[in-house]
């Protein structure tokens, strides 16, 4: 409910920057002009029947600078975002991370012009264009989320501008500017190298590329000469020259920026009313005409519910170990599964859904990989699985099998946040590790066999590492129940 009357730049009106979908669907990061007609970032429901209530998220600092370009950490927690077309920032999403200051993320080059920021999907990479001088043109550069050496993507003589990743994060697509009536949509893989063409069209102005979430489809903004752009969806899986599919023309607007949910089933896009006389847009979104989406049902034997952005899973150093995930569909479509981001000796097999590895990496190291499951409609559903080496408990206590255990074994590794319980073996019950925090509130639930060891990482709900602190927890196998408390000191 914003100003759509006022001109572009006022008080209460959509900024020109790109809009974020949060990774599980639910909320849309955007830019509102203050009172002061600064962009700050703001996040609203996508959905109304959870309200339109919008909340703010950057506060900039009085003068001419904008935030601008919203794109959401994987695990949901965080926000990336630009100011005034020379920082980068990000900042912890209000209910959901820990600490939710502003920190800038720091680039060792000095550009006259930087923006256009996007997160890569596992989170370890942001990916802008900049400009170092004004003889230069706009390219695509990377730098470490943690800030460093950027690393320059693109070169030419032509303006590259607004990447975003691959569900995958091997591709960076973009737009270029070729003449002031043309612009093309390319990839290039992330790391640099060869440029591909994805849609060239004659007098034709394609910019604003993005992905769709099974990387199948790119959505993106189209101008015919002096019309209005609208969304337009492009097959990139079969022949190059199978036309383009043109979706809601009478919604349009100069930044479209059309982009797909995490699930695949809703476009959001920045349009004006149609057939109103608005100088400014208001943000829409549509449910696209297709089935449902997947869902994963279970990750390693823990249950995960639909809205989780990751998973906390124990790996045994020096150890082969097997993890199992599985999913569900409405309609019973089938199921194809994926894994993204393997760490070297990782491997994924989709037909047992399986993913293995035998970590010889130092104890408490955390890697992030991404589960994917996807439908032949699009449908999309994935999940970060937070993977930490732990020690190895052994099968076995006092020289006894696993099936003959019969006592506890509780291992608390204060200082890298480690938490282990090998619990009495009975039959085939399962035993659950539950930790909370001293207020009471759950920061994980960890399921395992009787008679294993079931291991907490030490990491929150969100995927954040526990502070130091005292910690509660409760194991449950079979009719025994054992309650304590065990402190981090990190």
């Amino acid at each position: 409910n914003l100003c759509g009357a006022c001109s572009n730049g006022a008080a209460n009106t959509i900024g020109d920057g790109v809009i974020g979908w949060s990774p599980n669907g639910t909320r849309l990061a955007y830019e509102r002009r203050n009172a002061s007609k600064q962009c700050t970032i703001m996040f609203t429901p996508s959905d109304p029947t959870a309200g339109n209530e919008s909340r703010q998220l950057s506060f900039p600092p009085p003068g001419p600078r904008d935030d601008y370009d919203p794109s959401w950490a994987p695990l949901g927690d965080q926000v990336v975002y630009g100011r005034g077309d020379s920082l980068i920032l990000r900042k912890g999403v209000p209910d959901i991370a820990s600490d939710t200051t502003e920190v800038v993320i720091p680039v060792t080059v000095v550009f006259l012009h930087l923006t256009n920021e996007s997160i890569s999907p596992d989170g370890s990479l942001v990916a802008f264009s900049a400009q170092v001088t004004n003889a230069d043109h706009f390219h695509i550069f990377t730098v470490p989320v943690t800030g460093g050496i950027p690393k320059q993507i693109t070169s030419g003589s032509t303006d590259d501008r607004y990447p975003e990743w691959s569900p995958d994060g091997k591709t960076i697509v973009f737009y270029r500017n070729l003449t002031s009536a043309t612009a093309a949509v390319y990839s290039v893989p992330a790391d640099s190298g060869t440029i591909t063409t994805v849609y060239a069209p004659a007098s034709a102005k394609a910019r604003l590329p993005h992905y769709s979430p099974d990387a199948a489809i790119f959505t993106m903004s189209y101008q015919a000469g002096s019309a209005a752009p609208y969304t337009l969806t492009r097959d990139t899986t079969i022949s190059s020259s199978t036309r383009s599919i043109a979706n809601y023309p009478s919604y349009g607007y100069a930044t479209l920026t059309p982009k797909l949910s995490p699930d695949g089933t809703r476009l959001a896009l920045l349009a004006k009313v149609p057939g109103s006389a608005d100088l400014t847009p208001q943000m829409w979104a549509v449910r696209r005409n297709m089935n449902l989406p997947p869902q994963f049902t279970s990750i390693g034997g823990q249950s995960v519910a639909d809205t989780t952005p990751s998973v906390s899973i124990s790996m045994n150093q020096n150890h082969t170990n097997n993890v199992v995930v599985s999913a569900s569909d409405p309609e019973s479509d089938a199921l194809t599964y994926a894994a993204y981001f393997l760490h070297d000796g990782m491997s994924f097999t989709p037909t047992t859904r399986t993913l293995s590895w035998y970590p010889t990496d130092s104890v408490g190291t955390t890697f992030n990989v991404k589960l994917v499951v996807t439908t032949p409609s699009g449908g999309v559903d994935a999940i970060i699985a937070r993977i930490t080496v732990v020690p190895y408990a052994g099968p076995s206590r006092a020289g006894r099998p696993a099936q003959e255990q019969t006592e506890w074994s509780i291992k608390a590794d204060a200082r890298h946040g480690i938490f282990t319980v090998t619990t009495p073996t009975l039959g085939t019950s399962d035993a659950t590790l539950t930790v909370f925090d001293v207020a009471g509130r759950r920061l994980a639930r960890i399921r395992g066999r009787s008679g294993s060891a079931v291991v907490w990482p030490g990491v929150t709900a969100s995927g954040a590492r526990a502070a130091s602190g005292v910690y509660l927890y409760r194991v449950e196998v079979g009719t025994l129940t054992r309650s304590d408390k065990w402190l981090i000191v990190r």
